[in-house]
């Protein structure tokens, strides 16, 4: 009888498991979106609670400096001169940033804004 029941609650863990893969296969451009909208807040406001200032406090910085970054490139600085600018916009800004070796042996970049389904809007991506 014991073993009956093993085989039953196993069977339902699989089920719960494959269905857990599932929404997260469906789901995975929310996922990371999600983190950093709701989780993301939550985790800096009990860390600073428990002493993680000081760890906080130079991420929080970094970050402000590579929003400043992309403020000043985007609205300040011609777009010829954007490779110069190594920040770039990722998937905590809504943006896929692939990277491509060109023809003339330098990196070159594309950041393409995402869609809240996950799909790509090639058309609004930039070039640099």
């Amino acid at each position: 009888m014991a073993a009956y029941a093993t085989i039953i609650a196993y069977t339902s863990l699989l089920d719960i498991t494959d269905d857990i893969k599932k929404f997260i296969i469906e789901h995975q451009t929310y996922i990371s979106n999600d983190f950093v909208e709701y989780m993301l807040p939550a985790v800096i406001y009990v860390l600073s609670k428990s002493g993680g200032g000081v760890i906080l406090q130079p991420v929080g910085l970094c970050m402000a400096i590579g929003n400043g970054i992309l403020d000043f490139r985007d609205h300040y600085l011609p777009e010829e001169y954007w490779k110069y600018i190594a920040y770039h916009r990722t998937w905590a800004h809504g943006y896929e940033l692939r990277a491509y070796v060109g023809e003339d042996h330098c990196i070159h970049y594309i950041e393409i804004p995402k869609n809240p389904d996950g799909t790509l809007r090639w058309d609004e991506a930039i070039y640099i």
